[in-house]
């Protein structure tokens, strides 16, 4: 089990450390500290896996004395989910399935796991939304915004509402209208008139007689259930209506004839919601009697086409979202009293599951009927690089809700390799100088295997394994593709200024590079004494280069210049070798004159 975020966690109390028991992972209830002080612990994880409670699975030792407050938390990784960052399980409906694919631009950005992940293509408002009605739920957020048009009888500030199968609530709807008919005691949907509403729609003509039916306006509001038929009545000249049950129904005298009816409905507020006209074929003939009889029916929001009411009365409304029987949510209206309703009391509400998983609580969902897109950690921007994309090979429809059901399975174990580390082995890849040459002549590509491997899309578990035979064990010997330590031995110095080191080990490699210098104008140097020169602003600034580049001279190996040295001192330093050899010539004839003459003196 990868624990991410949460773990083990130790306090110290003075003179030990104490186990934090209650946020000890599920896995690790038997964790045990047998023996702490102030810079050591000694834990064991798991003493069934481990043998005992006497041998430590975990010992952590401190640089500095721990003082009473000190908190040590950490995580415990399970080896088999560490190199995971890729979408899981994976499930396609409607017009996805066999129709898409996946790509994911930045594993990185995938470091926790979750399951689950819906996203569903609403083809009312065309676009993407999350489908996460659980969590809204824990947040508050799945069922909201509840209003009415009589507070006095329902009040949605103090009404009591029971989700009991949040997960059935997964598309996102505003205004969930309900309305209350006081002739039969019940709440039903309040929607816009759809055609399918109007029902057992029957004529009574003496001549049978094609009838069409058409919506004229579909108010905000459609007409609530009536258990008895709305019957429209042909006098001969004329339309009347009869037995509305309980609704309010007009004839529009001046849009009605012997060859179509128009009829307004309202409901028991008195607010038009729906008009409604039958056609005819052919003109009806005079006879008084004949009718066009139907019922309203009132339909569910289209986001929840099989949702059904299970359950109402004076002061509460349940309701099956999905059509399978089960009660998903309850709401009391009246805040648990009995209220004696009037009838025509509104009560709505909205539905929003779009909510992303918490453990990615910035993810920004987007796309259209071509391709989803998912910026999983919320960065945006150009540089984004829609870390999953769906993509579709043919647009998707709107006669069919998509969904998209994955898990994610991510790790912050290791840090996440580029394409480029390891487009050459699939392995990741670094580049070494152990020596610091110049123009990469001493580099070397390492290809790093430790269970990770590129395939081209993902990074995929790619273990290291053994395998053994039923044979006699041999050892296999590699040649290795390096060379041994090596001392240098000689330097060589190239015309282009390339110092060049030979070494020990039969290796020759470049080393550095001289530069060379020159001046627009060399005779504005100034002369700083041994041979030293300084620029200035009449020499202009040094034009440096490598050598036989942009004018400047090579070098040559092994030679010196023809002369290096100061003229002027050297002709100082001859004069004054020149004056001390004459003086000393001087004594040594003065000397060899007092000989002689001590030499004359004897004879």
């Amino acid at each position: 089990m990868l624990l991410d975020g949460y773990g083990i966690e130790m306090n110290f109390d003075g003179d030990q450390w104490v186990l934090n028991t209650a946020t000890l992972p599920e896995a690790y209830q038997n964790a045990r500290i047998i023996y702490s002080d102030d810079q050591n612990i000694y834990l064991v994880i798991d003493p069934d896996s481990s043998g005992g409670e006497e041998e430590a699975d975990l010992k952590i030792k401190l640089d500095q004395d721990a003082v009473a407050g000190d908190t040590i938390t950490f995580d415990i990784n399970d080896t088999t989910d560490l190199h995971v960052q890729d979408l899981e399980n994976v499930v396609y409906t409607g017009d996805a399935a066999n129709n898409a694919s996946v790509e994911i631009n930045d594993p990185s950005v995938m470091t926790r796991d979750v399951e689950g992940c819906t996203i569903i293509w609403n083809t009312l408002i065309e676009s993407w939304q999350w489908s996460n009605p659980e969590e809204a739920a824990e947040a508050g957020t799945l069922v909201t915004d509840m209003s009415t048009n009589n507070t006095a009888a329902v009040n949605t500030t103090e009404a009591v509402m029971d989700i009991t199968h949040a997960a059935d609530l997964t598309m996102t709807v505003e205004d969930v209208n309900l309305m209350y008919n006081a002739a039969l005691g019940a709440w039903d949907w309040n929607e816009a008139l759809k055609e399918d509403d109007l029902v057992n729609a029957a004529n009574t003509f003496e001549t049978e007689n094609e009838m069409t039916l058409e919506i004229i306006t579909a108010g905000d509001e459609g007409a609530v259930a009536t258990a008895s038929d709305i019957e429209v009545t042909w006098d001969g000249t004329s339309w009347s209506v009869t037995n509305d049950g309980g609704l309010n129904v007009t004839i529009v005298a001046a849009e009605s004839s012997d060859t179509q009816v128009r009829v307004e409905i309202y409901d028991t507020n008195a607010a038009q919601a729906s008009t409604i006209q039958y056609t005819f074929a052919s003109a009806i003939s005079t006879t008084a009697g004949q009718t066009v009889s139907f019922g309203i029916d009132p339909s569910p929001p289209a986001e929840y086409a099989d949702a059904e009411i299970v359950a109402t009365g004076d002061n509460s409304v349940a309701i099956d979202f999905n059509g399978n029987g089960s009660t998903d949510l309850t709401i009391n209206v009246t805040s648990g009293a009995t209220a004696t309703l009037a009838g025509g009391e509104t009560f709505s509400f909205d539905v929003n599951p779009d909510l992303p998983p918490s453990e990615y609580g910035n993810a920004v969902l987007t796309g259209d009927k071509t391709k989803a897109v998912i910026d999983l950690d919320g960065s945006g921007g150009e540089d984004d690089k829609e870390d999953i994309v769906f993509t579709f090979s043919e647009d998707l429809t709107l006669a069919v809700q998509s969904t998209i059901t994955f898990d994610i399975s991510g790790s912050t174990a290791w840090r996440e390799c580029s394409t480029d580390e390891a487009k050459d082995t699939g392995y990741f890849q670094f580049t070494t100088d152990f020596l610091g040459g110049e123009f990469g002549t001493t580099e070397t590509d390492i290809s790093f295997n430790i269970g990770s491997s590129w395939d081209g899309n993902n990074w995929v578990n790619d273990s290291l394994s053994t395998t053994q035979y039923a044979k006699s064990s041999s050892t296999t010997y590699q040649d290795s593709d390096g060379y041994p330590p090596g001392d240098l031995t000689d330097v060589a110095v190239s015309s282009d200024g390339t110092v060049t080191g030979t070494y020990s080990n039969s290796q020759t490699l470049a080393l550095f590079k001289i530069a060379l210098a020159d001046f627009v104008n060399p005779n504005g140097l100034i002369s700083e004494g041994g041979n030293l020169y300084s620029a200035t602003l009449e020499s202009g600034a040094a034009i440096t280069n490598t050598a036989g580049s942009n004018g400047l001279g090579e070098l040559s190996s092994y030679s010196l210049e023809m002369s290096n040295v100061d003229i002027s001192e050297e002709f100082v330093s001859m004069i004054e070798l020149q004056s001390a050899y004459e003086a000393n010539a001087k004594v040594i004839t003065t000397v060899d004159e007092m000989m002689s003459t001590v030499i004359s003196m004897k004879r």
